[in-house]
């Protein structure tokens, strides 16, 4: 009796293994839109001098090696005029600087959002992983089969540059800043 369900369970397992794998329609459609850093810090100041507090906070931010993101600039709104300005940094010593800004006048808000989805990056993992083994394992299949051939290599391509870019950012941090002007009426 032990052999017999031995036997059966060998049988089930080496179908498992020769039965394609089945996908979820989009399942490799999927796109993948990774934060442009780790961390991104969203911080709001009332000044009583918005140009003075900016040119401060461009001169804080150059001094720790973070660089200008996007044109920045005034706005006008709800009544109240200010001013606001993007960096990107290195995460380490970004919680540090950010808490500086705050100096700045009397603090409105202050947002830390962190990448708030790693297992992306393990299912970006797994569908390399798949797709390169289907490749490698129907070389020469493909070989007469171009048109497939590309399709898979240009979705390959794809995720490897999702993998590529979600690296790239891992260790950077973004600070968004709102000067706003405490003279203006809210």
């Amino acid at each position: 009796m032990k052999i017999l369900a031995l036997a059966a369970l060998l049988a089930v397992a080496s179908a498992a293994e020769v039965s394609p794998r089945s996908f979820v329609n989009g399942y490799w459609e999927r796109g993948y839109a990774f934060p442009q850093a780790a961390v991104t810090y969203t911080i709001s100041v009332k000044v009583v001098d918005t140009d003075k507090a900016a040119a401060r906070a461009q001169k804080i931010m150059l001094a720790a090696d973070a660089s200008p993101v996007g044109n920045g600039g005034s706005y006008f709104g709800d009544g109240r005029r200010g001013q606001s300005m993007q960096f990107s940094m290195p995460m380490n010593g970004s919680e540090k600087l950010a808490k500086k800004l705050i100096e700045l006048g009397d603090l409105q808000s202050y947002n830390v959002g962190r990448d708030g989805n790693p297992n992306m990056l393990k299912d970006v993992d797994e569908r390399i992983g798949l797709l390169s083994a289907e490749l490698e394992e129907n070389r020469e299949a493909l070989k007469k089969m171009p048109i497939s051939y590309y399709f898979l290599n240009t979705q390959l391509t794809r995720l490897k540059q999702a993998r590529s870019n979600y690296e790239a950012v891992k260790s950077k941090a973004m600070l968004s800043l709102t000067l706003i002007d405490a003279s203006s009426s809210p």
